[in-house]
């Protein structure tokens, strides 16, 4: 009798496996800035639960959160669930593995290595979903080296406005000005390009009767950074 595997944490999105590393962020939350109406499948938020609970968080969409540490899910336990949804396939070709989901992959950086490297080196393609933000001021290119030779194919960073200020706004970055920010983000996209990630920069298509202005002048700034792919997600407001 075959026992289907139980996945606490990785989910399905499409044809990519999700694996989320931790429930926080030093900016607001990817999914938050997708509005206040913006709604993920139930068995998605069943699996950011589960991050939560790991880090001592109230569920997901609380208003109230006391709050705890970003410690996430046990590395060897994402590993495993990896190896049911790959290895344990019946040779099909691996998924491509998204490290991605409530929180930033990049504020448990030694988790995001580990888990790229046992993904890529079961044959999957991997991508991290990001802010774009190094932790603690860390060197941008160091640290964008580190996931390429850990077998991060990818990365696709949120860039949600062309100038700081408005960046600032939407993204309130923690501890850090909104120009610092923004040049951080910026500067990321450009050592993922040079280190020959396949870099996309994505935003928020917001409301407002100066977006079509800003948009264009998002895809001209991604533009200048080496990047021609943009991918425009819907505001739920």
């Amino acid at each position: 009798m075959n026992i289907r595997p139980c996945f606490r944490y990785t989910y399905i999105l499409g044809n990519s496996v999700y694996v989320p590393l931790t429930s926080y962020s030093n900016t607001v939350t990817l999914p938050a800035t997708r509005g206040p109406k913006f709604v993920l499948p139930p068995e998605v938020v069943g699996c950011l639960d589960a991050v939560r609970t790991d880090e001592g968080r109230r569920p997901y969409g609380s208003t109230a959160d006391p709050g705890g540490r970003v410690s996430g899910p046990p590395t060897e336990t994402l590993v495993r669930e990896l190896d049911a949804r790959t290895v344990g396939n019946g040779g099909a070709v691996p998924p491509d593995v998204v490290l991605a989901g409530e929180g930033e992959p990049l504020l448990r950086f030694r988790a995001l290595l580990d888990v790229a490297a046992a993904a890529s080196s079961r044959g999957s393609c991997v991508r991290v979903v990001t802010n774009g933000l190094v932790p603690a001021g860390g060197p941008i290119a160091d640290a964008v080296a580190a996931m390429r030779a850990a077998g991060v194919g990818g990365v696709t960073v949120a860039l949600v406005a062309a100038g700081a200020e408005r960046y600032g706004a939407i993204m309130r970055p923690a501890g850090l000005e909104a120009a610092v920010a923004h040049g951080a983000v910026c500067d990321f996209v450009v050592a993922a390009v040079g280190c020959g990630m396949d870099v996309e920069v994505a935003g928020v298509n917001f409301c407002g009767t100066d977006w079509p202005s800003e948009r264009e002048a998002v895809e001209n700034l991604a533009a200048s950074l080496g990047v021609t792919k943009v991918r425009w997600r819907p505001y739920f407001p």
